[in-house]
């Protein structure tokens, strides 16, 4: 993810890579993600002096499909892409033209 500068990346890469050696489920991940995005919404929220409504509710929303959206982008959809080259199109539908 090409939006966050090198320096901040290693402010917080040391202390993800200790959170994921603990992270040994999708439970486990999906709790971390969901705690991560709650805490982040509350502080923001307290920062900017707003209430917790549906507007800054939103921007925890907003963060958790930003990031699924990136790791399709940046993840999946290569692999798909490679896969179809190996194995073939399903049908016309997905043929590159």
């Amino acid at each position: 993810m090409p939006y966050i500068k090198l320096e901040d990346r290693k402010l917080l890469d040391s202390k993800i890579d200790m959170i994921t050696s603990y992270l040994t489920s999708k439970g486990a991940v999906n709790y971390a993600i969901s705690r991560i995005v709650h805490l982040w919404v509350m502080q923001s929220a307290i920062a900017n002096k707003l209430k917790l409504g549906y507007s800054t509710l939103s921007e925890g929303h907003a963060v958790l499909q930003d990031a699924a959206a990136e790791y399709y982008h940046a993840v999946m959809v290569p692999y798909e892409q490679k896969k179809s080259l190996e194995n073939g199109s399903v049908s016309k539908l997905d043929q590159n033209n």
